[in-house]
């Protein structure tokens, strides 16, 4: 849609520029290179999060939901009664499968649901990191613990703490099923 705007819209200024002494070259690809930067900013705010069908799933088979590492992942073998409740996972970050004990549904965390107490999963290493700072690769590729939110005393300065380190609101994933 942006792109048909901004084809339109310097349509419109070739036509004009018919009348006028200004160079239509100059300013259609000033407009054009401005109509780019404008996309890729918007690929940018939006484009770190999770793919569809993407899930946390932890590294291993320990019966601890806590206690574990959590990879972003897409279930190859839902778990079922046969494979002992533990599903396999395709884990994004290096390609490999293996199977987990929890495999973990998320969403991004809005700030009404970060409450004292509460378990979320933090992006372990990007505390006291600005959102706008992560990139997708590390983002999607990076590793999650659960923590419990300890206080939201600078959430106006958009930093929540989280098993004792601060974090960014925007770096935080809520379970989108009950763990405790």
């Amino acid at each position: 849609m942006k792109k048909l705007c901004i084809i339109a819209f310097v349509a419109s200024l070739i036509l004009l520029a018919g009348c006028g002494s200004l160079p239509v070259t100059d300013l259609a690809s000033g407009v054009l290179s401005a109509g780019k930067g404008v996309q890729a900013a918007a690929q940018v705010a939006e484009g770190v999060d999770f793919r569809s069908g993407e899930v946390l799933a932890s590294d291993g088979t320990d019966i601890n939901v806590e206690g574990m590492y959590y990879y972003v992942s897409k279930v190859v073998t839902p778990a079922t009664a046969a494979t002992k409740k533990q599903a396999e996972v395709l884990f994004v970050e290096n390609g490999k499968k293996a199977w987990a004990s929890f495999v973990i549904p998320t969403h991004k965390a809005l700030k009404a649901e970060l409450t004292v107490g509460k378990l979320v999963f933090v992006l372990t290493s990007y505390y006291d990191f600005d959102a706008k700072n992560v990139s997708v690769d590390e983002y999607r590729k990076g590793r999650w613990n659960l923590e419990r939110i300890t206080s939201t005393d600078e959430l106006f300065k958009s930093r929540i703490e989280a098993g004792g380190y601060k974090y960014h609101p925007e770096l935080i994933r809520i379970p989108d099923i009950k763990l405790d």
